[in-house]
């Protein structure tokens, strides 16, 4: 028996001669069950992600031949990971002001097992560089790869406070 895959954009196909015992009745014909060797037990065949079509075919002893062909489609379902996700930042509003300056944090950056970068983007809260109002705030960031599988576990806290400024009084007390 020789059974031969095939993937698309390939032009190696594997070739593996198979054998088989004599069968339950000494026949040679395999009999009600036909006990096969094969070299391809234990094979691991890798491939890139996408549709890969597979045809199996085999031989028998009298040069009998049967074919089938299955597509697969090869997809990724491993959600990326955050390489870097900025701690959590205070900041300080300007004297007297409702709102910080701004407040600024690195964006996020991701990879994927594909190799193949996946897109951060930011899912809620203000976008770095904002104005923000007194209070916390959150900024989610989600990293998604090429087959839409997303990982949303990169959180930044904002918290921004008043500042007060010191008041030297005249008298020299605080």
């Amino acid at each position: 028996t020789t059974t031969t895959t095939t993937t698309p954009g390939s032009d190696d196909s594997g070739d593996f001669e198979e054998s088989g015992d004599q069968g339950d009745d000494g026949t040679g014909q395999g009999g009600d069950r036909d006990e096969v060797d094969t070299p391809c037990e234990g094979l691991i065949v890798e491939f890139a992600l996408g549709s890969a079509g597979i045809v199996f075919t085999a031989t028998d002893r009298a040069s009998n031949v049967g074919s089938c062909r299955t597509n697969v489609d090869i997809r990724d379902s491993v959600p990326p990971s955050f390489l870097q996700c900025p701690g959590d930042i205070e900041v300080a509003t300007d004297d007297g002001q409702a709102f910080s300056s701004s407040a600024s944090w690195p964006t996020p950056t991701a990879t994927d097992n594909t190799g193949i970068g996946p897109v951060v983007t930011r899912t809620a809260g203000p976008e770095a560089g904002s104005r923000l109002t007194i209070g916390a705030h959150t900024v989610t960031y989600a990293a998604i790869n090429d087959d839409d599988i997303k990982n949303t576990l990169c959180a930044v806290a904002a918290d921004i406070d008043r500042r007060v400024r010191d008041c030297v009084c005249a008298d020299g007390e605080a």
